[in-house]
């Protein structure tokens, strides 16, 4: 009798465990997705999830890739933001890998556009090996060697590289070793010819083998440090051997049921997202049409307030103390500036504000695996092609993030953009973004991840594609197509596409909300930097779907159990 007990209890057992897999197995998705806008990184992210690596090892390979093809908007030689998704252990976290102020950046005076003196102490060699030793399951070599392969063999020019070295081929042609990658024969290389990038491969195999160390102590460090010296660039060997990677607290707050989780300061993009955000709760908007002008007029005056506190009130939370981060996302806040939004008071500046110039040249992907893990990556050298410079026989060029810090007494810069003292350049500091990776939650689970380059229109981005998805409940598709709308509070005007404010819109708007709109269509903002890459995750399908922008050239990937789709 007893062992007939016993033998009931042990079958009872193997029966629960059974089940408990099978439940495991079950809720692992069909596939993992990698969305970028260059189909050569997202490939290269696809294949290191098909070899076993994780959301973080895709990133790390799409990353690296990007920096290689796409070097207009990011590479080794500048820095980024990442918010992670860990679904084991439902763990967010917000990586800060951007670039940090040189020691002497007070010493010498503000030259931050082109050359090595705009560039910023580089931080994507070692936010990637941070997220790589802490997060993910490759080795260094499994994550980065395709990426060498492509640097050596070489990648068709597409239409933004085209575009990028077109605009600034006479700064190119400032430094020789640049001109040599990007101006063969001192021409612009036209869409569809192949660069190949010898030197950067190497610079990569050296990474490859050395790590962080290389980068920021070995030979790369003096060869980058002494070669910019001779220019006039002032970073040293202890810049770069003192550069600390910072895990930061996400911020997250609630809209309409969701959850809304994005980048904290440095980056003014959660900041704006959620305050913007949380003023709309105020307000019925699912009740409107999407291109109602009612709607877009409540959309207008949301990111008014919100790029007002912006200009005013955010920097580097390791500078300045006093950030009260919990009241501009607060939603007592919020309603107080719904209620001057019902009386039709304008937003007004509370403080003295000064020249901040961040540049629309950043990239963003996006990345789930099949276990559900999800990277979020925003990355940038600033400008197109960052400070122009390469260092001479490494292929990297360095950034020009430099140039987002506020300076006293200056004037808005092409983008009318403008910030506060609390934006003033001082050693080690980060300059204020607008970069935003952002990740929603339904009951505790993520169902979007997206993000999105363009300087500050990378804020309205990212708003617009979640009221368009929350408010008026369109699928991911149709919400990263849908037409947006972008006001950055000064210069005092709307910025938007023809699909969402048309002639007939732009008249109302004009009469009954006295709202300018440019004049110029040859104006910076006739051309939008704007591309969502978005994955939705459908939790109860246990499917995944990416989204890459319209607006640009696409680059989704899925990887699948049967092998790869491209």
């Amino acid at each position: 009798m007893q062992r007939v007990k016993f033998f009931f209890i042990k079958l009872i057992t193997v029966i629960l465990l059974l089940q408990c897999l099978q439940v495991e197995a079950k809720q692992q998705f069909s596939q993992g997705v990698v969305v970028s806008k260059n189909e050569i990184a997202s490939k290269v992210g696809a294949d290191i999830l098909a070899k076993g690596g994780n959301a973080i090892d895709a990133a790390i390979g799409t990353g690296y890739t990007i920096g290689v093809v796409e070097p207009q908007g990011s590479g080794i030689g500048g820095g980024g933001f990442a918010l992670i998704y860990l679904a084991k252990t439902k763990k967010l976290i917000a990586v800060d890998f951007r670039e940090r102020a040189p020691q002497n950046i007070n010493k010498y005076p503000y030259e931050f556009r082109i050359g090595p003196k705009a560039a910023g102490i580089p931080g994507t060699v070692a936010g990637l090996e941070y997220l790589r030793k802490k997060y993910g399951k490759l080795d260094r070599k499994q994550d980065i060697e395709p990426v060498i392969k492509v640097a050596r063999q070489g990648f068709p020019v597409n239409k933004t590289l085209n575009y990028a070295i077109t605009v600034q081929q006479e700064n190119i042609r400032k430094f020789e070793s640049t001109k040599k990658i990007y101006l063969p024969n001192d021409k612009v290389p036209q869409i569809g010819d192949v660069i190949k990038q010898i030197d950067l491969a190497n610079s990569l195999e050296k990474i490859e083998k050395g790590g962080t160390q290389e980068f920021y102590e070995g030979g790369l460090a003096k060869t980058i440090t002494d070669e910019a010296q001779k220019v006039g660039g002032f970073l040293t060997l202890n810049d770069l051997k003192n550069y600390k990677v910072h895990e930061v607290q996400p911020i997250c707050s609630t809209y309409r049921g969701k959850k809304i989780c994005s980048f904290p300061p440095p980056s003014s993009g959660g900041v704006c997202i959620i305050e913007a955000l949380n003023i709309l709760e105020n307000f019925n908007m699912p009740s409107y049409q999407y291109t109602s002008p009612e709607r877009i007029h409540y959309v207008i005056e949301a990111l008014k307030f919100s790029f007002a506190d912006r200009a005013t009130k955010l920097g580097d939370p390791r500078f300045n103390k006093d950030l009260n981060i919990n009241e501009l996302t607060s939603k007592d806040y919020a309603k107080k500036i719904a209620e001057r939004i019902k009386t039709s008071e304008k937003a007004i500046p509370s403080s003295k504000v000064y020249e901040t110039a961040e540049k629309p040249q950043t990239t963003h992907f996006t990345v789930a695996d099949k276990d559900g893990n999800i990277v979020a990556m925003t990355m940038s050298l600033n400008g197109h092609l960052g400070s122009k410079f390469v260092v001479p026989d490494t292929g990297i060029l360095l950034n020009n993030t430099l140039d987002d810090f506020s300076l006293p007494d200056s004037k808005p810069n092409q983008f009318g953009l403008i910030g506060n003292d609390k934006n003033f350049p001082a050693p080690d500091k980060t300059p204020l973004s607008s970069m935003s990776p952002t990740i929603v939650f339904d009951n505790d689970k993520p169902v979007l991840a997206l993000g999105s380059p363009g300087g500050p229109t990378i804020i309205s981005a990212v708003f617009n594609t979640l009221l368009a998805y929350i408010d008026n409940q369109m699928t991911v598709e149709q919400a990263v197509a849908a037409g947006r709308v972008h006001h950055q509070w000064m210069p005092d005007e709307v910025y938007a596409e023809k699909s969402l404010i048309d002639e007939k819109t732009q008249k109302t708007l004009e009469d009954k909300y006295n709202y300018n709109f440019p004049k110029d269509n040859k104006s910076v903002w006739s051309r939008f930097y704007w591309n969502i890459q978005a994955i939705e995750l459908n939790q109860n399908k246990q499917s995944l779907k990416g989204v890459s922008d319209p607006r640009t050239e696409q680059g989704v990937v899925y990887e699948k159990k049967l092998g790869i789709l491209y």
